[in-house]
Order: structure tokens, then C-alpha cells, then sequence
């Protein structure tokens, strides 16, 4: 809609009325941007990947309009998301705009390292690791557990007393192996759309 478009598609030519909630706003504190920046540990990841000055200001630049502007579509969807048929708690929602902050991150790395020499090139691998470390705070599990409970949790939480957090909703699975994926973040090993990987 900013860029002029219609949200029916480029083929449709008429006016559409838009409700103005479905619109980002500007009103984003300044405050929760440089919270944000901190939690994501932005300067660190600026610095880890680069000792050049202009370099770490165009990076810094590029994280924080991405940053804004991811921030703005959450606030979108947290006002609009909520259907009969959709609904979300606060951690899956948190869940969710980790994610899309990880890949929001991590397309701008690709975007603006895209151009210098190979070997210092970023996948923001770091993103991940981040976007798992917060995640993992997200606890839905209460403080102490009632180990007098006869029944187990239907979420998981307290299901194992010694690790209040195994099996519990919205937590990783414990893996026997690191994952390995084709580009180290998502694409399944072998690649796709020719697979270096045989048939069967």
C-alpha cells in the first residue's frame, strides 16, 4: 500500500479501501528499538563480522531499518491475527516474531555482505543461535512443580521432574545429532531443485 500497490494484486486498478489498523504505524518507541538491538545483541554481531568503521555503520544502518520495520509488522499482526478459528498465547507469538526477526536479520547480513571477498561473507549463523537462546527462556512452565500431581500436564511442563521443561509445548525437541543443512541454516542437505542426493 506504501509503495502505491493494491493489496488485491497488481492486475486490479481500483481504488480499495484499507482499514487504517491495517496500516504500520510510526509510533514505535525509540526505546523498545534499542532494547530490541540489545536482546539481538546487534553490535556484537556488527563487530564480529567486520573491523571496518563504514562498514559497521552500514550495517548498523541496514539492522535497524530492517529491525523497525519487522517491529511495525508485529504490531500489525498481533492486532489482526486473533480469528474464531486462529488463536495464539503470548509465547507462541513470541516464538513467531523471534523467527521472523532471526530471517529479517539474517537477510540483511546475506544482503549487505553479499558484496565483499568470499571469505568474509555472513549466513548470520549468530541470528540463530540468538533467535534459540530467546527462545528458550520462554518458559511456559510454572516456577516449582506439584510433584503431588496425579495426572501428567496436557502441555508437557512439570511431565519430568527433574527437567520441568522436556517434552513441554513450544520447546525444541533434544537431538541426538547436529543438524546439518546445506547452507548451515535451512536448506535440506543435498540442496534443492537439483538434490546432490541419490533417489533412494
Amino acid at each position: 500500500v506504501a509503495e502505491g500497490m493494491s493489496p488485491l494484486g497488481s492486475q486490479h486498478k481500483e481504488c480499495v479501501k484499507v482499514p487504517a489498523n491495517l496500516l504500520p504505524g510510526d509510533d514505535l518507541d525509540v526505546g523498545n528499538i534499542t532494547a530490541m538491538m540489545d536482546d539481538w545483541n546487534i553490535k556484537g554481531a556488527v563487530e564480529g563480522m567486520t573491523k571496518d568503521t563504514a562498514e559497521q555503520e552500514e550495517l548498523m544502518t541496514a539492522f535497524k531499518q530492517a529491525m523497525e520495520k519487522e517491529m511495525k509488522h508485529s504490531k500489525v499482526l498481533q492486532e489482526n491475527i486473533s480469528t474464531k478459528f486462529i488463536r495464539s498465547t503470548a509465547t507462541s507469538r513470541k516464538i513467531s516474531e523471534n523467527y521472523r526477526m532471526m530471517k529479517c536479520l539474517q537477510n540483511v547480513t546475506k544482503s549487505v555482505t553479499s558484496s565483499w571477498t568470499t571469505s568474509r561473507q555472513s549466513s548470520g549463523q549468530q541470528f540463530q543461535d540468538t533467535c534459540l537462546a530467546l527462545t528458550s527462556l520462554l518458559s511456559p512452565c510454572p516456577s516449582i512443580c506439584d510433584e503431588t500431581a496425579p495426572y501428567r500436564s496436557i502441555d508437557g511442563c512439570c511431565n519430568n521432574l527433574n527437567f520441568k521443561d522436556s517434552g513441554s509445548a513450544h520447546k525444541p525437541l533434544v537431538r541426538f545429532l547436529d543438524p546439518i543443512y546445506a547452507d548451515n541454516i535451512e536448506v535440506p542437505r543435498g540442496g534443492l531443485n537439483p538434490s546432490s542426493l541419490p533417489n533412494a
